[in-house]
């Protein structure tokens, strides 16, 4: 079995976080708790919220948009807030 010696959750962000977390609870699940001798752990780790799934699927639209938007006008510099409110349309 593989083991991290060290590993620091701050440093993921947005996609790689939300896949650890999801491959992490794949991981627990498919060798079950009890098989790991992590039963009181397990019970601990709470799910992996829904919220946390459309949160990244809000941004990955985010990034959609303000990419299209770029492209279309070739200023980068264009207001992040503008490109914000058009996830609304």
């Amino acid at each position: 079995m593989m083991q991290i010696t060290k590993f620091n959750p701050g440093y993921l962000r947005n996609e790689e976080h939300f896949n650890f977390l999801t491959d992490f609870r794949e991981l627990l699940t498919a060798a079950t708790p009890a098989a790991l001798n992590t039963t009181d752990e397990h019970a601990a780790y709470p799910p992996l919220p829904v919220e946390e799934a459309s949160v990244m699927e809000i941004i990955r639209k985010y990034r959609k948009v303000v990419k299209r938007r770029k492209n279309r006008s070739g200023d980068a510099d264009e207001p992040e807030e503008s490109a914000a409110a058009e996830l609304t349309e």
